[in-house]
């Protein structure tokens, strides 16, 4: 079990947000719980930006199935902390049990289900539109543009 700190991770190491504090309250009870989360202030925002920036050539150009072991240890790792995460999900919660597990499996077969899409080769297939006189013939194929930053509130607490 890791303990939780209070502290995110950008790249490699620990990080704490400076610009105040925030602590999670236990929905049942009012009462705050858990370790204070450092607020941050944008600096660790821009540092995320910047090393995403800086990993993604190199990341986009990961075999696939390097990328799909990547997601399923993901999940086993969470798999591997679920008493700790199924007892902070009700606590924020309030959820019971049996929801906060099935928050927990939906999260990992998510992964494992992206995972299992990297696998199949055919995601990656060129599509050809055919043109006529009045349009053009269209190709397209999926590939990494560059990072993307989601911002956005979510009912699924281990989204």
């Amino acid at each position: 079990m890791h303990a939780l700190t209070g502290e995110m991770f950008l790249g490699f190491r620990r990080f704490r947000g400076t610009a105040g504090e925030q602590r999670s309250t236990d929905p049942a009870s009012g009462a705050q719980s858990g370790p204070g989360y450092g607020m941050d202030d944008g600096t660790g925002a821009a540092e995320a930006c910047r090393l995403a920036a800086a990993a993604f050539d190199r990341y986009r150009a990961t075999p696939d199935a390097v990328r799909a072991e990547f997601l399923r240890r993901i999940a086993a790792n969470l798999e591997a902390e679920d008493e700790q995460l199924v007892a902070c999900v009700q606590q924020e919660t309030a959820l019971g049990s049996p929801r906060a597990r099935n928050e927990l499996a939906r999260t990992t077969g998510q992964l494992r289900m992206f995972a299992d899409l990297l696998d199949e080769p055919a995601w990656r297939d060129q599509r050809r539109v055919a043109g006529t006189e009045a349009v053009p013939e269209v190709w397209s194929r999926r590939i990494p543009l560059g990072p993307v930053v989601v911002f956005g509130a979510s009912n699924f607490p281990l989204a």
